[in-house]
C-alpha cells in the first residue's frame, strides 16, 4: 500500500511540475491528452501485481514505524527529480517535430515510471533489495513492450497521434531512463543519511 502511494503521488508530482514548466517556456503541449490517459492506464497495469512482489525480509520482522512528514519530503524528492529528467528531454528534443517530441516524452515517462518501481520497493539499494516477483516482473516487461507496441503499431499509433522513432531516440531514451534510476539511487543513499526513511521499530515477537 505505501508503496503505491509513493508511486502515484511521484508520478503525478513530477507531471505537474513538469506540465507547469512546460506550460510557460513550449507553445504547444507535451504530451496530448489522450496520451496522458494511455500512460496512466500502462504505468498503473503493474501496480496491479504489487502484492506479489518479494517483501524486503528485514521490514517483516520489524513492526513499521509510519511517519507521514518523511513520506512527502521522499514524494517530493522523487517528484522533482522526475521533472528534472523530464526538463533534460525537453532541452534535448526541443527542435523535433511535434509528434515526435510528443510520441518522446510518453515513452520516456512509461519508462521512467515503471524505473521508480524498482527504486520505491526498498530503501535499500536496489542491488541489495529482494529479487522481483515474477508476476510483478513479466507486468513490467509486458508494459514496456506494449508502450512501444503503441508507438510502432500503424492503427494505433494513428489512434493516439504517435510519431515513429529512430532507433537512435529509442535508445537514448533507455540511456536517459538508466540515468534516472542512478539519481533516484544517489538520492536514496542521501536520504537514508538524513533518516528519511521510517525506520522499523521492535522486531515482531513469534510465539511457539
Amino acid at each position: 500500500m505505501l508503496i503505491y502511494i509513493i508511486y502515484t503521488l511521484s508520478g503525478n508530482a513530477g507531471t505537474f511540475f513538469s506540465l507547469l514548466f512546460a506550460s510557460f517556456f513550449y507553445p504547444v503541449l507535451p504530451m496530448l491528452p489522450i496520451q496522458i490517459l494511455l500512460n496512466n492506464l500502462l504505468t498503473d497495469l503493474p501496480l496491479m501485481l504489487i502484492i506479489t512482489d518479494n517483501p524486503d525480509e528485514y521490514s517483516m520482522k520489524h513492526v513499521p514505524h509510519f511517519e507521514p512528514k518523511k513520506l512527502m519530503k521522499r514524494v517530493l524528492i522523487f517528484g522533482l527529480i522526475s521533472s528534472l529528467f523530464d526538463f533534460i528531454y525537453f532541452q534535448i528534443y526541443k527542435d523535433a517535430s511535434v509528434a515526435e517530441f510528443q510520441t518522446g516524452w510518453f515513452v520516456f515517462s512509461v519508462l521512467a515510471e515503471l524505473a521508480l518501481i524498482f527504486s520505491i520497493r526498498s530503501s535499500r539499494s536496489i542491488f541489495k533489495s529482494p529479487a522481483l516477483s515474477v508476476p510483478l516482473f513479466l507486468g513490467i516487461a509486458i508494459t514496456s513492450i506494449l508502450t512501444f507496441v503503441f508507438v510502432f503499431t500503424g492503427v494505433l499509433s494513428h489512434i493516439f497521434k504517435f510519431s515513429a522513432l529512430s532507433a537512435q531516440a529509442v535508445l537514448s531514451l533507455f540511456g536517459l531512463t538508466f540515468l534516472y534510476i542512478i539519481s533516484n539511487e544517489i538520492a536514496k543513499f542521501f536520504m537514508r543519511r538524513r533518516n528519511l526513511y521510517n525506520k522499523p521499530t521492535v522486531p515482531i515477537q513469534v510465539f511457539k
